[in-house]
């Protein structure tokens, strides 16, 4: 059996799509097991415009594998960037990006096609709701209990309670059921700080933190922070979210002064066009919209692309 018919039984693991560039819009399937060459070669199984003059006739190659893709750049004199950043050889995954010249590419899974996330989005919706559910009766028997343990010190028989006429000479009398005001408001102080509500928090917190690390190793350091912000929110004793929250900030401020840096260099030597491609990567990974780096590279952008 040749490859071509192979292919053809075989469901692609992943789908590359270029998303901006001359070729924006093409998909190309990915399957498991197999090398797929991407350059401006038109016998390369991935072939993009050859306008792109930066580009090698065979730029860097896609191996697919069981556990992601390993992306290699093949020509050391035009590079291929992931975050702004050249490299020789790095992993991929789901939702990661990489620039050939001006087309830049996303690895997208075979489960993003249509039918499937509507089928899987709808067993996640029923599992919530059937979760919600469970948690509601299981609040509403527990404060039920509680307010029938309570309730037999309140409504006491009268003629249970020894009555000495002597023992009440002198004394005012004293208002009925004192205890239903303090009841009530033990009640509403669990409801509200009830265990449930307190793991819920930390299960949401938890899943905003492999959110971030699922984005953080897909190369998307800024949802990953976000993730990350998020779950600290929600438990502000998640050690792991803050480890990864400080990492991840510290990271992302080197790689914008150094991007920024970089276009400096570039627009003192006159290399405006490279100049242009560094401010804009600044620009978007910027968080800090009152950043001076994030505000300069703006007008440098304005000013350098009519050149």
């Amino acid at each position: 059996m040749n490859n071509d018919q192979t292919i053809y039984k075989l469901q692609p693991h992943y789908r590359l799509k270029i998303v901006q560039g001359i070729d924006a819009g093409k998909q190309f399937s990915l399957y498991r097991g197999f090398q797929y060459i991407i350059g401006r070669s038109q016998t390369c199984e991935i072939s993009i415009d050859a306008k792109n003059i930066h580009a090698s006739g065979k730029h860097a190659m896609l191996t697919v594998e069981a556990k992601g893709l390993i992306l290699e750049n093949l020509n050391k004199n035009n590079t291929t960037l992931v975050l702004g950043t050249p490299i020789d050889k790095v992993s991929l995954k789901p939702g990661g990006q990489f620039q050939i010249d001006a087309t830049v590419f996303v690895v997208e899974g075979n489960g993003t096609s249509g039918h499937q996330k509507k089928s899987r989005n709808f067993k996640m919706l029923i599992a919530a709701a059937l979760l919600m559910l469970l948690f509601i009766i299981f609040t509403s028997y527990s404060m039920r209990t509680k307010s029938d343990i309570a309730s037999p010190a309140i409504n006491k028989p009268n003629h249970l309670v020894a009555d000495n006429p002597d023992s009440r000479k002198g004394e005012k009398p004293k208002a009925p059921f004192p205890a239903v005001t303090a009841t009530t408001t033990t009640a509403q102080s669990e409801s509200e700080s009830s265990p449930d509500n307190l793991t819920a928090d930390r299960d949401k917190a938890a899943e905003h933190y492999r959110n971030g690390v699922f984005f953080y190793d897909a190369g998307n350091m800024g949802k990953a922070i976000d993730e990350w912000d998020h779950a600290l929110t929600l438990d502000r004793e998640n050690a792991n979210a803050r480890k990864r929250l400080l990492k991840a900030e510290g990271e992302l401020e080197e790689l914008i002064d150094k991007h920024y840096q970089n276009a400096l260099l570039h627009k003192k030597y006159m290399r405006y066009s490279e100049a242009v491609k560094e401010f804009i990567i600044v620009s978007e990974m910027s968080r800090n919209k009152e950043d001076e780096r994030y505000v300069n590279s703006l007008k440098e952008i304005k000013e350098l692309e009519g050149r």
